[in-house]
């Protein structure tokens, strides 16, 4: 097997520009429990209507919820629908998403995983309306921990992220068979790899940044 030390310019993806960009805005999406004004609930069949103010003095991020309620707010199994047109499936504790959900956003892009005070925590899967996908850990609403994201191209990062980007140990598999493996270590994915190419060359490499592997001509030829 030929191998070489060799410098890899791999082309920037940036994961704000395939949908995670929308995840930043997820915390102004819900009020806490503690702020929440109580909506006006009326009951209707398999359970309850409830309309929240859209003005001062009590503004809300919700229109309306329809599901169980308790105490006069929603808890338990129900729909919050938000001023954006954002909508929530699943899990509601004292008028706030948590638990198991799903979360449409206006534009398609879905989460559906753990919620913990209106905001995706714990693990689930965003499903991007481009056709790229990521499935893993979540923390404020951000890829956190250890995760895969699949490109809509085909190509797969997996490895460790820290809040919405591609950071500690990881590999980038490209569909032409090309697989790079190695350290992160920030913006825009700097690091250190190994990386063998589709025809088994394999070569060391300073990882610029990630998704597309263009290897030089000089790491196709041999020592």
């Amino acid at each position: 097997m030929l191998r070489s030390q060799k410098h890899l310019r791999i082309a920037l993806f940036v994961m704000s520009g395939l949908g995670l960009a929308s995840l930043s805005a997820l915390p102004a999406h819900g009020d806490s429990s503690e702020t929440l004004a109580k909506p006006r609930c009326q009951p209707t069949s398999g359970g309850f209507t409830c309309v929240y103010a859209s003005k001062n003095p009590a503004p809300s991020a919700y229109k309306y919820y329809t599901g169980q309620i308790s105490g006069g707010m929603p808890n338990g199994q129900g729909v919050l629908v938000y001023q954006n047109d954002d909508r929530y499936e699943g899990q509601v504790r004292n008028g706030v998403p948590n638990g198991r959900g799903m979360f449409l956003f206006a534009n398609n892009d879905r989460y559906e995983g753990d919620m913990r005070n209106g905001i995706p925590n714990g693990r689930g899967i965003f499903t991007f309306v481009n056709g790229s996908r990521y499935t893993g850990e979540v923390r404020e609403g951000h890829p956190h921990g250890k995760g895969t994201f699949v490109f809509n191209n085909g190509d797969i990062y997996a490895g460790e992220f820290y809040l919405g980007q591609a950071k500690g140990s990881g590999s980038v598999s490209l569909k032409n068979g090309t697989r790079c493996q190695g350290t992160f270590l920030t913006v825009p994915c700097l690091g250190k790899a190994v990386a063998r190419f589709a025809l088994g060359r394999l070569s060391k490499a300073i990882v610029e940044s990630f998704a597309t592997v263009s290897p030089t001509a000089e790491a196709h030829s041999p020592l």
